[in-house]
């Protein structure tokens, strides 16, 4: 049975220990640990307790949306989707934690399912490619070689 009384930062502790033991880097836990940060403050922002009773689809989905519908703290531009679902996937990690802990019950988000998202058309993409580089780059990926290999240097 779940402990409504566990609050989420004392849990946070018992998850970077967790994350430490299991050779997470120290980046993801950073990462981490500032993601389940904010959501606490979304939290207490919106008057919710902040124990394991306030990890729900609802809260969870609410935060998510009101991350969607800031602006980037540094550039003032939207945030992009892929920092929201970076925000869903630490949460994500902290609920399989607690349920492996059994210190929740219920499954407030989608544990079963790979964290990734399809590529949506027209998203924003870090690295951006021709069409020509990109077969390029899966031809020398099925062929194993090396550029010099496939662009001599003239006679």
């Amino acid at each position: 049975m779940a402990q409504d009384f566990d609050d989420l930062e004392e849990l946070l502790e018992d998850f970077v220990g967790e994350l430490r033991q299991t050779n997470r880097s120290k980046g993801t836990i950073d990462t981490y640990s500032r993601d389940i940060q904010y959501f606490r403050k979304y939290l207490m922002a919106q008057g919710l307790p902040t124990n394991t009773a306030s990890l729900t689809k609802e809260a969870i989905g609410g935060y998510t949306e009101h991350t969607l519908n800031r602006p980037n703290q540094r550039t003032g531009k939207p945030v992009t989707l892929e920092f929201a679902h970076r925000k869903y996937r630490s949460l994500q990690q902290l609920c399989k934690y607690l349920l492996r802990e059994e210190l929740l019950d219920a499954k407030p988000v989608h544990t079963d399912e790979p964290t990734y998202r399809p590529r949506q058309a027209g998203a924003s993409t870090r690295h951006r490619c021709s069409e020509e580089a990109a077969d390029r780059l899966r031809w020398n990926r099925v062929r194993g070689s090396s550029r010099r290999r496939h662009n001599p240097a003239p006679r």
